[in-house]
């Protein structure tokens, strides 16, 4: 339901919202806070790569943000989204603001 109502929030179409939504099967936000620095980290498993592509193409309807191939290229020093994917996982890292 989360997942559901956040792209409708962001103008996706019921349709394509429960669409987009079908097959996940967990996920974990958590919150880290430093003098310098605000991260969010979001990672979405889902029940195989064809259900992570399809949300990841709603995705990438209503975000901005940087694919990256590793999360160890994200610094966090300005701020910024990034994305990057396995198999069968999302993980979203929203640094700052």
């Amino acid at each position: 339901m989360f997942l559901r109502e956040t792209l409708r929030s962001k103008g996706v179409s019921s349709e394509r919202a429960v669409a987009a939504a079908d097959g996940w099967t967990n996920d974990r936000m958590d919150y880290f806070q430093t003098n310098e620095s605000t991260v969010v980290t979001w990672r979405v498993t889902w029940q195989n790569a064809d259900e992570r592509a399809e949300f990841v193409e709603t995705y990438d309807s209503v975000y901005d943000y940087e694919r990256v191939n590793s999360l160890d290229a994200v610094s966090c020093r300005e701020p910024g989204r990034y994305l990057t994917t396995s198999k069968k996982t999302v993980t979203v890292v929203q640094c700052g603001d």
